[in-house]
């Protein structure tokens, strides 16, 4: 086992810088035509109305910043079976919208940052007035040291579990996107109970690991990931993924 694991973390570092020898590997759901063999589209379904106010799906799209399911473009891996891979649903201004809800509104109170053992938040928590100007991105700017934050039932870093006595109400609308996104290709009973927003640099680069916290383990991850992907069981073949930075996928 631990060989497995030194295979994986070898391959790791071979695709945090590829050589074009490298590059030839990596599957992009970009040119699916060169990947005939492991590859299959998914069929995917129109999902009911968000509710009662919003009564079609074109309506819910627009809600939600979304093109018409009839128009993404979802693919399957044949040698990973339940990943399913969606390359850029989202309008313009929709990736606009939840953009600036993961920088302005998902890191108030009371959901949990990773600033919170070096700051104090008072009120709504709001942390862009507390430093410098929102654009600033030099290294002791809050934006900068900003990491991660929890949404719903948060995750304990420590323990790495979920606690049900630790959590917050889940915001409606992201609720709402990955319903209808989930509810698209197969999953309408999912309800989102918990998420972590990741935030990155452009230098820095997420190891691979395995997400192996969730207590129910038949629904769905949902991920939207502008960094490459590999297989998340080490013990299985790795099959690095490319996600480009400007083209917003889900997984």
């Amino acid at each position: 086992m631990d060989e497995d694991v030194d295979a994986f973390k070898k391959e790791f570092k071979r695709f945090k810088r590829p050589s074009e020898d490298d590059i030839k590997d990596i599957i992009d759901f970009t040119q699916p035509e060169r990947f005939n063999e492991i590859l299959t589209i998914q069929t995917v379904v129109d999902p009911p109305p968000l509710g009662a106010s919003i009564s079609d799906v074109q309506s819910s799209c627009n809600e939600l910043g979304l093109t018409l399911p009839s128009e993404w473009k979802v693919y399957s891996l044949k040698t990973i079976p339940g990943l399913i891979f969606i390359t850029n649903p989202f309008l313009c201004g929709g990736q606009h919208y939840w953009i600036q809800k993961c920088l302005l509104q998902y890191p108030l109170l009371p959901n949990v940052t990773n600033l919170d053992s070096h700051i104090s938040r008072t009120g709504s928590g709001q942390i862009w007035p507390m430093g410098d100007s929102p654009v600033s991105v030099h290294k002791d700017s809050l934006l900068y040291k900003l990491r991660w934050v929890t949404l719903g039932y948060h995750y304990n870093w420590t323990s790495k579990l979920y606690h049900k006595e630790h959590h917050s109400p889940f915001p409606s609308d992201l609720s709402l996107l990955s319903h209808f996104i989930l509810s698209s290709v197969g999953f309408p009973d999912f309800k989102a109970e918990a998420a972590i927003v990741n935030y990155y640099h452009f230098e820095s680069t997420l190891s691979g690991h395995t997400d192996h916290s969730e207590a129910d383990l038949t629904s769905p991850l949902i991920s939207l990931s502008p960094h490459k992907l590999t297989n998340t069981n080490r013990m299985l073949t790795h099959k690095p993924i490319i996600l480009y930075t400007d083209r917003q996928s889900i997984t």
